[in-house]
């Protein structure tokens, strides 16, 4: 029988260095689960070839969709504010 040995943990800069990423693979870089991959692929925000049953995600188109993405907009809630008019 033939063990095989625990491949180490790819980094995400690990990762950002391939031309094609797998769904899990985009999902750890992107920080999201797999049906919001699978519905950037559909509404093609994100660029993705088949290679047999696998889909692969082209990292580059990736990169540039979460690049482009809006700042966060952060505010404090109407609570904090009366606090703040306080002192």
């Amino acid at each position: 029988m033939v063990k095989k040995t625990p491949q180490p943990a790819r980094t995400t800069d690990d990762l950002l260095g391939e031309q094609f990423l797998t769904i899990k693979e985009a999902c750890q870089v992107a920080r999201c689960s797999e049906v919001t991959m699978y519905s950037l692929m559909g509404r093609k925000f994100v660029d993705a070839v088949k290679m047999g049953r696998k889909t692969l995600i082209y990292t580059e188109s990736l990169v540039e969709y979460l690049n482009n993405l809006p700042a966060a907009k952060i505010t404090t809630g109407i609570r904090d504010r009366r606090v703040a008019e306080r002192v």
